[in-house]
């Protein structure tokens, strides 16, 4: 895998990017976002900043995304100016929004479904390439492989369980069909929302957003805001299929780990940690 060099950032560094896009606006907030982005947060603008090669480049596809996307009930972070790019930073303005991400446990469900339903309905003819393949984060269009893969990590006794969701998922996706397939967020709860009460305000964070099974923004809704309000959110097809999915969030979350270079001893507790849930839910 190639690498690319990671710049290190001094505040001073990061104020002269934000004085360069965004002229007398005053710093309010600098949000370290992992290892290879940044946000500062102004009074009226929200600016991403990528210090890396495959930060810049994912950073700018997801702006792309998201400055071509239909209105909504609520707002999207769209670029208020210029994206900044020299000497491999890329800092991109976008409008700063407002609200507060929801409690998790609670939600109004008419609320969330109108969210579903809007980004269900975009029409992705000109988005192609800007969408990310379905579920990147732990293995795109391989990711049911690399689940097999991470299954010799787990405890023994997890194993067998473990391949018994898998191949519910796969028998899952193999009777898919493209009318089953849509828009979807990819990431569609916690931070990545905001909201003014009940009300939601906007939706971050699209760099996920791809054309997959609408059961991704589902299953993430519900696993926030209680599964208790699935039946609110989907028909009994469609949350028959969440709940599968939902069983196999222990074993994503190994695969992110072991797809991203996590030392051994934090693959081996991730995969703790998810043989201890799938036994759980397994009795």
């Amino acid at each position: 895998m190639p690498q690319f060099k990671q710049q290190n950032l001094a505040r001073h560094q990061i104020l002269d990017l934000v004085d360069a896009v965004a002229p007398r606006q005053k710093v309010q907030e600098i949000v370290e976002t992992g290892t290879s982005s940044v946000v500062v947060l102004t009074r009226d603008l929200a600016i991403r900043i990528a210090r890396d090669e495959i930060a810049a480049r994912e950073l700018k596809r997801t702006q792309r995304l998201v400055d071509e996307l239909p209105e909504f009930s609520f707002q999207v972070p769209r670029s208020a100016a210029e994206v900044l790019d020299e000497g491999g930073i890329v800092a991109v303005p976008t409008h700063r929004l407002t609200g507060s991400p929801h409690a998790a446990g609670s939600g109004d469900p008419k609320a969330l479904k109108t969210v579903l339903d809007e980004i269900q309905e975009v029409d992705t003819s000109g988005l192609t390439n800007f969408l990310a393949e379905p579920h990147v984060f732990c293995g795109g269009y391989q990711w049911l492989d690399v689940l097999h893969k991470i299954v010799p990590l787990l405890d023994a006794v997890a194993q067998e369980p473990a391949l018994g969701i898998i191949h519910q998922l796969e028998n899952q996706e193999a009777r898919l069909t493209p009318a089953n397939l849509g828009f979807t967020h990819g990431d569609l709860a916690g931070s990545n929302m905001l909201f003014d009460g009940e009300h939601v305000t906007a939706v971050l964070d699209w760099d996920l957003a791809s054309v997959s099974d609408p059961v991704d923004d589902v299953a993430s809704l519900a696993n926030w805001h209680g599964w208790e309000l699935l039946p609110q959110l989907a028909g009994p097809e469609l949350a028959g299929r969440a709940e599968i999915l939902r069983q196999s969030h222990p074993l994503q979350a190994v695969a992110f780990a072991y797809l991203h270079g996590w030392s051994e001893e934090e693959l081996a507790a991730e995969a703790s940690r998810a043989s201890e849930r799938i036994i759980k839910n397994a009795c």
